[in-house]
C-alpha cells in the first residue's frame, strides 16, 4: 500500500512493483521492522511533476493511510500508459484507467451503487465524470466533456478497428495526458481535505 501510495500518488510512474529493495533510496519503520523501496531519481522516457519524498509529504502519506485513504487501482493502469512505448497500449490503458476510477471512487462515496456498477454495462466516460459524479460526489470533473469522451472515442477506435489503422505517438500521448489530468482531478474531489490528493491533482505529465 505505500509503495502504491508513492508510486501513484507521487506521481513515480517507474516504481517498479516487482524490484522492492535493490535501490536502497529511502527505508520505512514499523516497530522493530526495517524495510526499504526504490526511488528512481529521474525517468529517461517521460517527464512529470512529481512530489519530493520528504518528511512533510512523508507525514502527509501517513495521515492519510490512517485515515484510511487508498490510491485508486485504476491508477495502475495509468502508470502503465505512461510508461509503454505502443501507441495503441497506452491509449487503452489510458481510457481503462479512466473507466475503473471513476467507479471506485464513486463507489467509495455511495457503496450502494457497487453492486450496479459492477453488474451493468459501463455508462459512456463523459456521463461517468459528469452527471454521475455530480449526484454522488456533489461535483462534476473539471475536464469538459469533450476532452473525456475523446479518450473514449479513440479507445473505442482503436478496439473496433481492425483495418490496420493505428494511433500516432503524439495524440496517444495527449489521450495519456487528458486522463492523468482526469484521474488526478478526480481524486482530489474524492479527497479535498488530503493535501497529498490536492497536490497529485496539480502534477503534469509529458514524454
Amino acid at each position: 500500500m505505500v509503495v502504491d501510495t508513492i508510486k501513484f500518488l507521487l506521481l513515480r510512474p517507474s516504481v517498479s512493483d516487482s524490484t522492492l529493495g535493490m535501490l536502497r533510496s529511502f527505508g520505512w519503520q514499523h516497530g522493530e521492522k526495517t524495510g526499504y523501496f526504490p526511488m528512481p531519481a529521474a525517468l529517461s522516457s517521460i517527464h512529470v511533476t512529481s512530489s519530493p519524498l520528504d518528511h512533510i509529504t512523508a507525514a502527509d502519506i501517513q495521515e492519510g493511510l490512517r485515515k484510511g485513504y487508498r490510491p485508486l487501482m485504476g491508477m495502475r493502469h495509468l502508470a502503465r500508459a505512461m510508461q509503454n512505448q505502443i501507441p495503441r497500449y497506452r491509449v487503452i490503458d489510458a481510457a481503462l484507467a479512466m473507466e475503473l476510477c471513476i467507479k471506485e471512487a464513486l463507489i467509495v462515496k455511495c457503496p450502494l451503487i457497487g453492486p450496479l456498477l459492477q453488474a451493468m454495462p459501463s455508462p459512456p466516460l463523459d456521463k461517468l465524470y459528469g452527471d454521475m459524479m455530480e449526484q454522488y460526489m456533489g461535483c462534476k470533473s473539471s475536464l469538459s466533456r469533450s476532452m473525456i469522451r475523446s479518450v473514449a472515442e479513440a479507445r473505442n477506435s482503436l478496439i473496433h478497428r481492425h483495418d490496420g489503422d493505428e494511433m500516432s505517438a503524439e495524440d496517444a500521448s495527449k489521450y495519456v495526458q487528458i486522463a492523468n489530468q482526469a484521474i488526478g482531478d478526480l481524486y482530489a474531489k474524492l479527497y479535498p481535505d488530503w493535501v497529498t490528493a490536492v497536490t497529485r491533482s496539480q502534477m503534469q505529465f509529458s514524454d
